[in-house]
């Protein structure tokens, strides 16, 4: 379940498939900052299903129940990016595309961890993976340090 202000979901609890229990960690109920893209979708989604203030964000419209992630990503995210050429690799895969992403564009690590809702070494281990091109780019800059006499 989450509290959804229009600039931030405040989570309050976990769903797992059909499991509901209290969330993981700290980091877990941090707040996730909601972009204008993702607000649109929400309100849209909200206008649709007409919630109670009780009900999930995500509640599905026949029962009210969270909606299953597995489902959601056959039905939407699977077509949209078949449409574009790519394939659905999984959440898990979407989370550390989206931090390796947000890596490249030099974002702060730990903004990164916040944004997962995660903490920093998790982040670190398990979602960013450093293009090999920033590597190469670093591997310069080192070369640069050595060769200044």
């Amino acid at each position: 379940m989450a509290d959804f202000d229009g600039n931030m979901l405040r989570i309050q609890r976990s769903v797992w498939r059909t499991q509901v229990g209290p969330t993981k960690t700290e980091e877990s109920e941090a707040p996730v900052p909601v972009i204008p893209a993702l607000r649109l979708v929400l309100e849209t989604h909200k206008r649709k299903v007409q919630p109670k203030d009780e009900d999930y964000i995500l509640a599905g419209e026949r029962q009210g129940m969270p909606l299953n992630l597995h489902n959601l990503a056959n039905r939407l995210s699977k077509p949209a990016l078949k449409e574009k050429g790519l394939e659905w690799k999984g959440w898990k895969a979407w989370r550390a595309g989206l931090a390796s992403a947000l890596y490249s564009l030099q974002v702060p690590p730990k903004v990164i961890a916040a944004i997962l809702r995660h903490d920093l070494l998790t982040s670190w281990k398990y979602y960013i993976d450093a293009p090999s091109e920033v590597s190469v780019k670093a591997m310069q800059v080192v070369e640069v340090v050595i060769d200044t006499p």
